[in-house]
C-alpha cells in the first residue's frame, strides 16, 4: 500500500457518506423522540403499556405518568454516551497498548467515528419505533409491538457485534502497518548514519 503523506486535512471537509447535512441524523431523531412523547402525552389514555412479552403483546399496563418519559431519557443516555464516545476516540488511538499516528490514526479513527455514528443512529431510531408503536398500542390501534420490532433489535446486535470485530481488526492491522513503517524508518536510520 502507497500512502501519499500524513496530512489528511483534506479529509476534513468531507461530509459523512458523501451527503452533506448527514451527521445532524442522530439529534434530529433524538428530538423527534422527545416531540412525539411531549405532543402525545396530554393526549394519550390513562393506562399505558409499561412492559412486553416476548411475542410483542403488553406485559403490564400502568397509569399514565412520567415513566411514560423512560424511552426519551433513553434515547437522551444514549445520544449523550456515544456522542462523548465518539470524541474521545478522536483524541488519542490507542491499538494494544501502542498510539497509532499518521495515517494509522485517521484510518482508524475515521472507521470508529463512522461506526458508532451508525450505531447512535440506528439506537435512535430503535426506541423511536419502540415509542411510536408504545403509543398505538396505547390508543388500542395495534395489539403488539410486531415481529419487525424484534428483527430490528436482532439486526442492531449483530451489526454491534460484527461492526466491533471489524473495527477490532482494522485496528490490529492498521497496528501492523504502522510497526512495518516505523521498523523500515529504523532500518533506514541505520543504513545513513
Amino acid at each position: 500500500m502507497v500512502f501519499m503523506s500524513d496530512d489528511h486535512s483534506q479529509y476534513s471537509q468531507r461530509p459523512l457518506y458523501g451527503i452533506r447535512g448527514i451527521g445532524l441524523l442522530p439529534a434530529s431523531l433524538l428530538a423527534i423522540i422527545w416531540i412525539v412523547a411531549i405532543t402525545q402525552y396530554s393526549s394519550l389514555p390513562d393506562a399505558l403499556p409499561v412492559s412486553f412479552h416476548f411475542g410483542g403483546t403488553p406485559g403490564d399496563w400502568a397509569p399514565k405518568g412520567w415513566d411514560f418519559f423512560v424511552l426519551p431519557c433513553t434515547g437522551l443516555v444514549v445520544y449523550i454516551l456515544l456522542t462523548m464516545v465518539q470524541a474521545l476516540s478522536a483524541r488519542k488511538v490507542v491499538v494494544g497498548g501502542r498510539v497509532l499516528h499518521g495515517k494509522a490514526a485517521y484510518h482508524v479513527n475515521k472507521a470508529a467515528s463512522n461506526f458508532l455514528f451508525l450505531m447512535k443512529s440506528a439506537l435512535l431510531a430503535f426506541l423511536l419505533n419502540v415509542e411510536f408503536r408504545t403509543i398505538q398500542i396505547a390508543y388500542g390501534r395495534m395489539d403488539s409491538l410486531g415481529w419487525d420490532s424484534y428483527i430490528v433489535a436482532g439486526l442492531l446486535l449483530i451489526y454491534a457485534t460484527l461492526g466491533s470485530v471489524m473495527l477490532y481488526r482494522l485496528s490490529r492491522r492498521w497496528l501492523r502497518w504502522q510497526e512495518e513503517q516505523d521498523g523500515d524508518d529504523e532500518v533506514c536510520d541505520g543504513c545513513c548514519s
